[in-house]
Formats: structure tokens, sequence, C-alpha cells
């Protein structure tokens, strides 16, 4: 952990300049190797021309802001491809909700610092059939036609390739969860979502997006039931959320939803990194109601929930931390109910 708690100061875009001890860094190589495999490559790079980069070798400089510049090509393209989608979906009468990547990257100082590949929707289970054929009269093609529809259903997510030279890839969800045994005993209100959303602004188009809590909720539930932490651009996304957008959160409702859902290892293991890498932390009440370690051994809850497990680089031990995480899920879902006691 003392070799990854610099690194993460450096890809912090919030960090004040006089933390940014660049001239420390040796080995820039594996810097940016560790940055671009937790998606926090454009934030180095935001961080490294706010400071001077001056002591950054030039040519691995120049590669993250070729590396910049197909990002912000690659997220017009997307807020291109979502005007389309966008209103197909309203004359199909299927109301969307945007997640994620596109979502989040108005809570970073610049949206080019938060890279997205994707265009992700949240949609009703009963809009599905709706939605396919709006998405394919636009020129959209399954991407994974050779999976049996029982996968599909059971998996929660469809997903579409509009075949350009810039190829848009759209997926469908109808629930946050996408593996089976984790959606397992968690309903996932849609509706609550829904009757939650509010209307931003994306490249100048109105986007619905989930508000405060139910945005917050899905985020943690993305990064921690849907993919185990396995990348850091996913924490900093809620510790993003909670510097710029804590007010907006109601945490009465976060917690009602916590509970309905099941999800207090889930929803409170990234906030809990939140708190511990990048110093942001929601509620002291609710830190507490939510601490992921509850109920786990402890030298099991370090070995799969420490910051060090998680903001490591990728390996075997990190396959190994991912696996026995989706176990503690599946164990603390088998206890009732905690009471959560909330400001």
């Amino acid at each position: 952990m003392r070799r990854v708690r610099p690194w993460v100061t450096l890809t912090d875009p919030e960090a004040p300049a006089d933390r940014l001890r660049f001239d420390r860094v040796r080995r820039w190589g594996r810097l940016c190797t560790w940055a671009r495999h937790h998606g926090l490559h454009l934030v180095l790079l935001y961080n490294l021309e706010r400071t001077g980069p001056a002591h950054v070798p030039p040519h691995l400089l120049e590669g993250l802001r070729t590396t910049r510049a197909n990002a912000v090509a690659r997220r017009l393209a997307l807020a291109h491809a979502f005007r389309g989608v966008a209103r197909a979906l309203d004359r199909a009468r299927v109301e969307a909700l945007l997640l994620k990547g596109p979502a989040a990257a108005r809570c970073y100082p610049s949206p080019n610092m938060r890279p997205s590949h994707d265009i992700d929707l949240l949609i009703r289970r009963a809009d599905l059939d709706s939605a396919r054929r709006a998405i394919e009269d636009l020129g959209y093609q399954d991407a994974e036609p050779e999976k049996a529809a029982e996968f599909i259903r059971r998996m929660g997510e469809m997903t579409y390739v509009l075949p350009n030279p810039m190829p848009v890839q759209v997926e469908l969800h109808w629930r946050l969860i996408n593996s089976p045994s984790l959606a397992r005993g968690r309903p996932c209100d849609t509706e609550a979502l829904m009757a939650a959303a509010r209307t931003i602004d994306l490249e100048g188009f109105p986007a619905r997006v989930p508000a405060g809590a139910q945005n917050l909720f899905s985020l943690a539930m993305h990064a921690a039931a849907g993919h185990q932490v396995r990348r850091l651009i996913w924490v900093l996304d809620i510790a993003q959320q909670l510097r710029r957008g804590a007010d907006d959160v109601d945490w009465s409702a976060f917690v009602t939803l916590v509970q309905r859902e099941r999800a207090a290892l889930p929803a409170g293991h990234p906030l809990w990194l939140a708190s511990h890498l990048y110093g942001v932390s929601a509620p002291a009440e609710v830190m507490r109601a939510l601490a992921p370690h509850r109920g786990l051994r402890p030298w099991l809850a370090g070995r799969i929930l420490g910051p060090a497990r998680v903001s490591g680089m990728p390996g075997r031990c990190f396959d190994l931390c991912r696996i026995q995480f989706r176990q503690a899920c599946k164990v603390r879902m088998k206890a009732d109910p905690e009471t959560v006691s909330c400001p």
C-alpha cells in the first residue's frame, strides 16, 4: 500500500497541487500502466498539465495526449449516438435512464477526464422488446447473437453495436446487477429509479439519469456487485459524486434503498474505499451502518476489501480477491437485513 497510495494521490483530480509530487516518481512506465489499468490515465494527464509535465518522459506524455484525443472523439461520438437512440426510444414510448460513464463525467472538473466506452441504458423489463426493435431500426446489431435467450434473460442485459468506423456500443439493462447469483434476492426496483430520475444536459441534449441517492446506489452496485471493484475509476466516480453532489443525496432514501436491496456489503464497500483512498465520506452514521467488514472475519475483510488489494496491479492474487468478494456478497445476503440508522 505504501507504493500505491502516492499513485492514488497523483490521479486524484481534486488533490492540491502541492501534494502532486511528480518529481518523486521513478517508475513512470509502471505508473502509466497502473493508471491505464484503473481508467485513471486521463486524470493523471490532467494533473501533469496543471503542475507542469517537466518530469515525465516525452514519449509517455505524448502517448497520454494521444489517448485523450481519442477519448474526446469517443465521448462526442457516444453523445451523438445517444441522441439518436434517445429519440428512437422516445418514439417507441420506452423510458430509459443513462447510467455510469457519461452520466458520472459531469462530476469531474472536465468531462474529458472520465473515459467512456459505451452507452448504458436502464429500461423496464416489460419494455425490452420495444427497445430492441427501436434500436435495431437504427442499424444496431446484436453483439452476442450466439447467446441463448435464456442466458440473456438471466444476465439482465443485452449489447448492441453500430458497425461504424468508430463502433458504438449500447447496453440495455433491466436490472443493476448482471450476475444472476448476486441479483437473486435483490429486487432492484426499476420503478423507484425511474420515478426519482432527473434531467441533465449531455452535449446540448437532455438526458435522464438517476437522481441523488439512486445515482449513488447505482454507481456503488455497478462497481462492487457488477465488477468487484476491478478498477479505481469506479471508486473515483463515487468520490466525485460525494464531493460535488453530496447535497443532492437524500441519505434516508439511500439507506432505505440499501435495506430493500439487502446490499449493505456491495453498496458499503465502494463508499468505504472512497473514504480511505480519497478522503471523502458519507455521513458517519451511514458509514458505520454500511461498514463492509461487518460480519466478516478480520483476516478475510483485510484480504478482499483492503485498499491495497483493490488498487494494486492485476494478477493471480487480484483475481482470487475478486472471487472471494463475490462469495462474501452471497454470505451477507443470507443474513437478515441489518437495522440501519440514518441522519
